[in-house]
């Protein structure tokens, strides 16, 4: 691995972790776990389609909404001190596998984007806020899928406005020279909101070489000017700000995300820096669809022994992937069905003695 500065990181670390203000960590000891598994509409990571070779194995033109869902499992082993062990998969529920097996294997065979990723975090407070550090290693489980990554992360909950939950993250690549930086607020309990802006910084080839027939992706041949192997170029601005809101209902729930992503460019991976993917039907250069939306199915909870202890945990607003945010609205629900019974037999008890029934009438026990 090759981090930039790695003095500056620890410097830094080291003296908000050790700042003596009450400090103390995010996570009660008697959080054991965290689990819940999504069933998401289309993957999408911080504004990235990571499924859009879908669209290309079906003949069709990008768009918003891509129908290629994925089921998205989490594990979260909490520990005393505030350090967790995250576990987070995906796997593609369509398309796992081309048509033809002699046919190169493409992203398009979504089977090779399987994931399992794993992070260590550690978490505390202190008057300054809430902090989150560590480690992450995105790993693709299909040896045909490509190389692994891995970023070092840090978040911050600022100490004000605490409705809002505003929260600043940053994320650099271990080995590489992506960052991704962004900034979230969210707020509710059953019926859920979170806004978040992130600005992406990543190197995209660039250049000029020889004209040679490429976009293979489903799509008719066509000849462009390819950028040699050894010439990029660094691109940065807003890689995407998403909103989101959602629904909770005992230990499930649902949600509508929509992404809008103001620079293409960022999110153009055939190798043509131009922001454009060709139309498979037309062969024409179409613009990258500048907004996506996707749907999420969740469901999830944790082992505790202490009630409320995880609640903490919530919110976070990077954008790797770890054991996501549950509304514990169960309880808060039985709690009303058994109020709501306590007013109906009240008042079945009225009507009784207004009719005649009298005090000694039978009746259930409340």
């Amino acid at each position: 691995m090759r981090f930039r500065k790695p003095f500056f990181w620890i410097v830094l670390l080291v003296a908000l972790s050790w700042i003596p203000l009450a400090q103390r960590p995010v996570f009660a000891a008697e959080t054991l776990l965290e689990y819940g598994v999504d069933l998401v509409s289309n993957y999408v990571f911080r504004g990235d389609d990571l499924f859009v070779a879908k669209f290309a194995e079906d003949k069709e033109p990008q768009g918003g909404f891509n129908t290629a869902p994925a089921l998205q499992p989490s594990l979260t082993f909490l520990a005393p001190g505030g350090f967790s062990l995250g576990l987070w998969g995906s796997f593609a529920l369509t398309n796992r596998d081309r048509d033809d097996p002699n046919t190169v294997v493409s992203e398009a065979d979504l089977g090779s984007l399987d994931e399992l990723d794993i992070t260590l975090d550690y978490s505390w407070e202190n008057p300054l806020g809430s902090f989150s550090a560590g480690y992450v290693v995105y790993t693709l489980t299909n040896p045909r899928g490509g190389a692994n990554l891995d970023e070092i992360f840090f978040s911050w909950g600022l100490p004000f406005m605490e409705a809002l939950g505003p929260t600043l993250s940053h994320a650099a690549a271990a080995s590489g020279t992506g960052h991704y930086t962004a900034f979230s607020i969210g707020g509710g309990n059953a019926l859920s909101w979170g806004v978040s802006v992130g600005l992406g910084k990543r190197e995209m080839p660039s250049g000029s070489g020889s004209p040679v027939e490429t976009r293979e992706a489903g799509s008719p041949l066509h000849k462009h000017e390819i950028p040699g192997s050894d010439s990029t170029t660094i691109v940065t601005g807003i890689q995407d700000i998403t909103a989101k809101v959602g629904y909770a209902f005992g230990d499930f729930s649902l949600s509508l995300t929509v992404a809008n992503r103001p620079k293409a460019l960022l999110h153009d991976f055939d190798g043509l820096p131009d922001g454009k993917f060709t139309d498979p039907k037309t062969g024409n250069l179409e613009a990258i669809p500048g907004n996506l939306i996707w749907l999420t199915f969740s469901y999830g909870g944790s082992v505790e022994g202490q009630e409320g202890a995880h609640n903490q945990r919530e919110g976070n607003g990077l954008g790797y992937r770890r054991c996501p945010r549950f509304n514990p609205g169960l309880n808060s629900i039985r709690e009303f069905v058994g109020d709501l019974h306590q007013i109906v037999v009240r008042i079945a008890k009225i009507q009784r003695v207004q009719h005649g029934a009298g005090a000694g009438a039978p009746h259930r026990s409340e």
